[in-house]
């Protein structure tokens, strides 16, 4: 009878490059730790000279009449404008906060905050208005003689400028005002051969309030892959404090530099131009008049007074206007770097290696040991 073999198997090619495998998978170099970092983009929008009138131009703005009576007696006032502009310009930061290294394993969503800031008291906002003022009395009766006096108590030119400085922040609102306020003035009646008495008189403000909001910024991010060209784009808005955060699949590794596009800044512009006037216009002809306008201590007198009290009359009320900002492009403003896939270190590979194959070694021996014994039992 043929004894049976008991020879123990030789390890088989493939468990022995399972177990290389494994080690090799054991030997992944580890990804290199992100880095926390930071970058500031210079923003500067900048809207140039735009009219403040709309489609009406500088025909919207004004007004005219008697502010009291009539051509016979009375106060007539004419107010109009030749030129009117506004124009701002904004002064900012657009910040990110990035990795500027990231693992393989992570390229498909690196996460980027922004946030908007402004740089102090780098942003203004300016207006202009050229301007015309006429207030005239009128006193056209027959006293007696016939009587016509009509003066200009006033006929000016004048401006109105709001210059106003700030430091820009998402939203924001910024108001300005500015005001022509002459001296009063008054112009004594002749007496037109008569003894003709009194006068007319005028108190004039005009004022111009103006109101400039930021509502938001709004654009794209875009990732360009360094060597290949590849881009990937994403939509920005921020119309607040708060940091908005953006997902990036960034597909190759390599260095990806980022940039921004298409930047806008989301405004509204409004001003409005008011008038108060108190003016009087007065005369008096006779023996004894005393205190214009009233009857009771006159002897043998003719007088009359009119006064005049506007307040708030409104000149113009511009429709809102969005300046004209940007858009921008900017160059590079933060790279961000995708480590390669992890390939196993040579030096360790060779350990784990050797590691293996003395495993192997022993597990042989032991077999063929054992192999031994059951030859030496028979």
């Amino acid at each position: 009878m043929t004894a049976p073999d008991l020879t123990p198997p030789t390890p088989s090619r493939p468990l022995r490059l399972r177990h290389l495998a494994a080690a090799a998978a054991l030997c992944l170099a580890a990804a290199t730790p992100a880095t926390a970092a930071t970058a500031q983009q210079s923003l500067l929008f900048n809207s140039g000279t735009q009219s403040i009138w709309g489609s009406g131009g500088s025909a919207g703005f004004g007004a005219s009449g008697y502010a009291v009576g009539n051509h016979s007696l009375g106060i007539s006032y004419s107010l109009s404008a030749s030129s009117g502009t506004v124009r701002s310009q904004v002064g900012a930061q657009l910040g990110a906060d990035f990795a500027d290294t990231v693992a393989w394993d992570q390229r498909n969503a690196v996460q980027v905050g922004f946030d908007f800031f402004g740089n102090p008291s780098a942003s203004q906002f300016s207006t202009d208005l050229g301007a015309h003022a006429r207030v005239s009395a009128h006193l056209n009766l027959n006293l007696g003689v016939p009587i016509g006096w009509n003066p200009a108590l006033m006929d000016v030119d004048y401006r109105l400028d709001i210059d106003r400085s700030f430091t820009a922040a998402l939203p924001q609102s910024v108001t300005g005002s500015d005001a022509f306020t002459p001296a009063s003035i008054g112009v004594g009646l002749p007496t037109f051969g008569i003894g003709l008495a009194g006068g007319a008189g005028v108190d004039l403000d005009v004022r111009q309030n103006a109101q400039f909001k930021l509502d938001g910024l709004s654009g794209l991010v875009q990732a360009r892959h360094r060597d290949s060209g590849d881009t990937v784009l994403q939509a920005l808005t921020l119309d607040s404090s708060a940091e908005q955060w953006l997902s990036f699949d960034l597909a190759s590794a390599g260095t990806w530099d980022f940039s921004y596009l298409d930047l806008s800044l989301a405004n509204r512009f409004t001003t409005q131009f008011a008038m108060d006037m108190l003016a009087y216009v007065e005369y008096g002809v006779g023996v004894y008049c005393g205190d214009l306008g009233t009857d009771d201590d006159n002897f043998a007198c003719t007088d009359d007074r009119l006064r005049a009290n506007l307040a708030g009359v409104n000149l113009f009320r511009s429709p809102e206007i969005q300046l004209a900002f940007g858009p921008l492009d900017t160059g590079t403003a933060f790279s961000v770097e995708v480590l390669a896939a992890p390939v196993p270190e040579p030096a360790s590979l060779l350990l784990m290696l050797a590691g293996s194959g003395a495993l192997l070694m022993r597990r042989r021996r032991l077999l063929m040991a054992d192999g031994g014994r059951v030859d030496q039992a028979s």
